[in-house]
């Protein structure tokens, strides 16, 4: 058997570890845009509720329903945010298990030696097959890929529009996984 330079191999853990930041830095990405939405219905409702007190019987019910809406989009979004945070959790314990094996094999117990994976993916592979890390990690993909799909469409969208043609600006939300040339 050819010996293994075991210092030299790319370690899988970091490899999830760095996976892990950046599904964090999306996640961060993501609660800005959440944030920013409610900043804006939240003026809304501050200029609904200045119109009120300065005209007592101004009747809101068209700004009111529009912005029971957006609240229910900025509670869906805000939803898909926290399922992502939990998704990331779950997925970190995940990571500091198989970091605690992988250190274990790598301090020579020849009884962990199906955990020297060569690369990252061979041991997401190895995840895959454990049934508990399994779980985790389809939950996860489910969850970020809800989330990338709301990205995009956040990304994609110059204003969200609803009754009476209210209408949020989010221009200025650029959720693109691009890098700015």
């Amino acid at each position: 058997f050819p010996s293994h330079d075991m210092s030299r191999r790319k370690n899988p853990i970091e490899q999830l570890q760095n996976f892990f930041i950046e599904k964090k830095r999306r996640v961060e990405q993501f609660k800005a845009a959440v944030v920013s939405i409610n900043s804006q219905i939240s003026n809304l409702e501050d200029m609904v509720r200045r119109r009120k007190q300065s005209k007592p019987n101004y009747d809101s019910t068209e700004e009111d329903r529009s912005i029971k809406q957006m609240r229910q989009v900025y509670q869906n979004m805000q939803a898909k945010y926290v399922n992502a945070t939990d998704a990331l959790v779950k997925l970190e314990e995940t990571i500091e298990e198989k970091k605690f094996k992988w250190q274990f094999s790598q301090a020579g117990m020849a009884a962990i030696a199906a955990l020297n994976a060569s690369s990252g993916e061979d041991l997401i592979n190895q995840m895959l097959a454990d049934e508990a890390s399994s779980a985790v990690l389809d939950n996860f993909n489910k969850v970020f890929a809800d989330l990338e799909m709301e990205a995009q469409h956040l990304t994609a969208t110059k204003q969200l529009t609803f009754d009476q043609g209210m209408v949020l600006d989010i221009s200025n939300i650029n959720l693109s996984n691009k890098v700015p040339a």
